[in-house]
């Protein structure tokens, strides 16, 4: 459950449910309600502030293992510098579409 495991790590630290609801600026009853199972599902913003402050990753929080992705030099700044100028999955699955049709359409010219 992800409550128990930011309680766990939250207790490692060791921060007070009030300190984390500070350093977060999540409300304090909304951070004891996912500690509690009261709320099950926190959105990902709210996990990414928690595991920031926990100095845990989110799929710890979540208990999954993170996938092996194999990147060459460069991808992972790209795709940090693409999310932090707002642009939004759907616009990116957009745009790579674009480059693929204009890929398409050069190869069948020649």
């Amino acid at each position: 459950m992800i409550g128990e495991r930011i309680k766990k790590c939250r207790k490692k630290r060791p921060l007070t449910l009030n300190q984390l609801a500070t350093a977060t600026g999540i409300s304090k009853s909304y951070l004891s309600n996912i500690e509690r199972g009261l709320q099950v599902n926190p959105s990902l913003n709210v996990l990414s502030k928690i595991a920031e402050h926990l100095d845990v990753k989110v799929e710890e929080l979540l208990g999954t293992k993170p996938a092996k992705i194999d990147l060459e030099p460069g991808w992972i700044e790209l795709l940090k510098e693409v999310q932090e100028q707002g642009i939004t999955l759907e616009e990116f699955s957009f745009i790579l579409g674009f480059i693929k049709y204009r890929k398409s359409i050069r190869d069948e010219n020649g």
